[in-house]
């Protein structure tokens, strides 16, 4: 998919968007392919209050992550916000995000099953390594929250090119959002080595990794996931 074809598609599923969201898109960083949409302004203020809540406190290279799920019949599982929040972030957010799925990987759109909704603290000296997602990521969605400077999301030629060829800057308040491609999407996180990075992922995902391998034409990988019902 060239850049012009991906503003197309973008162009074409605005109306969905809130009002407020800063939408850009982009097929490649620093020469990587990697498309991916950048959205400013992602979550309302109100929204933006709670979640700021339930920052952990975290030093060196810990990290801390509450887990909510919300199922696609829209129930809520979550030891962190009470039902009503995550039902309305579920009821603003879940068709947007589930048309730009469709835009960046068609062949995933109806495979939707569940949302992710989780809270990622992590100390000043953590560092996450280089991956590619899990093929049961659907749609990936960060968003940093606080604090105001830090680390973005860093891109990298391979798993094994530690050094990054890009990131994608960081920005109170901004999502980096793409749909994963089988050993081409590497890329990892760290923190800044003075302040803890605060983020949610909140991901669309299908339960049984065989599913995204045959939307993805991962058809060997499709074959041994699929036999074992994984």
């Amino acid at each position: 998919m060239d850049l012009s074809t991906l503003q197309k598609k973008v162009d074409s599923i605005r109306p969905y968007f809130p009002d407020a969201w800063e939408v850009s898109c982009a097929t490649e960083v620093a020469s990587v392919y990697f498309p991916h949409m950048i959205i400013d302004n992602f979550f309302t203020e109100e929204e933006l209050d709670e979640i700021r809540k339930h920052q952990a406190p975290v030093t060196g290279k810990e990290i801390n992550i509450s887990h909510s799920l919300i199922e696609s019949s829209g129930e809520i599982k979550s030891s962190v916000f009470d039902s009503a929040f995550l039902t309305a972030v579920d009821q603003r957010y879940r068709r947007p995000l589930q048309a730009i799925l469709g835009e960046l990987c068609g062949s995933k759109q109806a495979l939707y099953e569940f949302s992710d909704f989780h809270m990622v603290s992590t100390g000043p000296d953590y560092q996450h390594a280089i991956h590619d997602d899990i093929p049961k990521k659907l749609l990936s969605v960060v968003i940093y929250i606080s604090p105001e400077h830090n680390n973005g999301t860093f891109i990298h030629q391979s798993r094994y090119d530690s050094t990054p060829v890009g990131e994608v800057e960081w920005k109170p308040n901004r999502a980096f959002v793409f749909s994963r491609v089988d050993r081409k999407t590497w890329h990892s996180y760290a923190a800044n080595k003075r302040d803890q990075r605060f983020c949610v992922i909140y991901n669309l995902n299908v339960r049984k990794a065989y599913k995204a391998h045959w939307a993805e034409g991962n058809y060997l990988k499709f074959l041994e996931k699929f036999l074992k019902n994984e």
